[in-house]
């Protein structure tokens, strides 16, 4: 069986965590949102909420809700996005960004979401689930 705990930690090192992976499978948000938060898509695996343990000395673990349903989780010191969850006390869904795990081989890209609000600049060549707007929404209706 496949071991789908993580350790990872921002660019300057303060804000470290510990894991569980719902599964190694990666996905690409291009939303408006994700992008002007990223600088980019956004490239994200999908973590069991109550895995997650956040060490993160004076406060640097800064959180900004960036809408009505979601917050971002942010380094303030060096500026690292990291996470992305739902509201709520146990959310739904809680992201972390691919790039900082410490174990990334095993990763794969299962879909792009929002990409109906992906601009033509850049362009991924997979094969993988592509789902609207509208259709990644309808999951969760």
């Amino acid at each position: 069986m496949q071991n789908l705990e993580r350790h990872g930690e921002c660019l300057c090192g303060q804000v470290k965590f510990a894991l569980t992976l719902q599964s190694p499978a990666v996905h690409v948000c291009h939303c408006n949102i994700c992008r002007k938060h990223n600088g980019g898509p956004s490239i994200t695996v999908s973590c069991q909420a109550d895995s997650v343990k956040i060490t993160s000395p004076d406060q640097a673990l800064k959180w900004y809700q960036s809408s009505e349903w979601a917050e971002r989780g942010f380094c303030s010191a060096c500026g690292t996005n990291m996470f992305s969850k739902l509201l709520g006390d146990n959310p739904m869904y809680y992201g972390v960004s691919a790039a900082l795990l410490d174990h990334q081989d095993d990763l794969f890209t299962e879909e792009h979401i929002f990409v109906d609000k992906k601009p033509a600049y850049y362009k991924f060549d997979d094969d993988c689930k592509m789902l609207t707007e509208a259709e990644f929404l309808a999951q969760f209706s």
